[in-house]
């Protein structure tokens, strides 16, 4: 199954205002205009995406990694991120879109660690609140914004949508406090962009960590706050990803892929691959 980039425009029938916009799951799924490839093919977004289950029980796909949900289960899905929906009828619950400068619309103030910042990838794409009545109230609050949306003026709108992110951001920093480390988060997301310009050129922690003007150490450390995982840990990990995006979203050969990887043979790249996911590059795509 190839990956397929979000379509831009009216298919999805959504009315933003001003980068934002929600529906429900169920609203996406009857829609006639969108068809099933780009339903259910892995979607690499040029948006944020936050996700809340009200309904059904499955699996959700994010950057390639399958994730439990049920009802009160909530998917922070980041600009760039693949997602991927599995077909389930039962399912239901709110999508929200966040386009780029959506936060211009909102309060004046508004500032915020998850959303303010589009390359930012999280270190986890889930949170559970299964049960609880914070799922409860959460479901009012996008109840009450999905109405606000119907409004003439929309004159509420910042003050519903920019209290439910910072409750919805609250609660995710409350689970992954590592994102209260200020200084240690804005090297973090200098890494992770220098890494996806950079990656063509090394897959050495060296090689970043002097673009970064750090240490290897100082890198590695950082790493392991963000996301539990060595600095060689997360670029193998990061590279795999690329691999199967490309792989999948390209007709491109295997060797050009390879390259634009950091890869000058094509048997070295496919030793790295099978390594990590178990099969060849071209096994993988053969089987999607």
């Amino acid at each position: 199954m190839n990956v397929v980039k979000t379509p831009k425009g009216p298919s999805t029938g959504a009315k933003p205002i001003n980068g934002f916009q929600i529906i429900s799951i169920r609203e996406f799924n009857d829609n006639v205009n969108i068809s099933d490839t780009i339903k259910y093919a892995p979607h690499q977004l040029y948006f944020d995406l936050i996700i809340v289950y009200t309904k059904g029980k499955g699996k959700h796909n994010v950057d390639f990694v399958d994730y439990d949900y049920e009802p009160g289960t909530i998917f922070i899905i980041k600009k760039n991120q693949c997602h991927h929906w599995y077909p389930n009828a039962e399912k239901n619950g709110f999508l929200l879109f966040f386009t780029e400068g959506f936060e211009k619309s909102l309060l004046y103030d508004f500032t915020s660690v998850i959303f303010s910042n589009k390359n930012l990838v999280l270190p986890n794409p889930v949170i559970y609140l299964l049960g609880t009545q914070k799922h409860q109230n959460y479901i009012k609050h996008l109840q009450l914004i999905s109405e606000e949306m119907k409004e003439p003026e929309n004159k509420v709108l910042p003050f519903l949508l920019s209290g439910f992110i910072k409750k919805l951001e609250a609660e995710y920093i409350d689970k992954h406090p590592s994102l209260n480390h200020n200084q240690e988060l804005v090297l973090f997301q200098e890494f992770q962009e220098v890494l996806n310009q950079g990656i063509k050129n090394s897959r050495n922690g060296n090689y970043f960590a002097s673009k970064l003007n750090t240490t290897f150490h100082n890198l590695n450390r950082i790493c392991k706050i963000f996301t539990a995982s060595t600095l060689k840990h997360y670029i193998d990990n990061f590279i795999i990803t690329k691999a199967k995006t490309k792989i999948n979203n390209t007709e491109k050969n295997i060797s050009d892929i390879a390259y634009e990887l950091g890869f000058q043979e094509v048997g070295n790249f496919s030793k790295f691959f099978k390594k990590h996911t178990g099969q060849t590059p071209n096994s993988y795509r053969s089987k999607q």
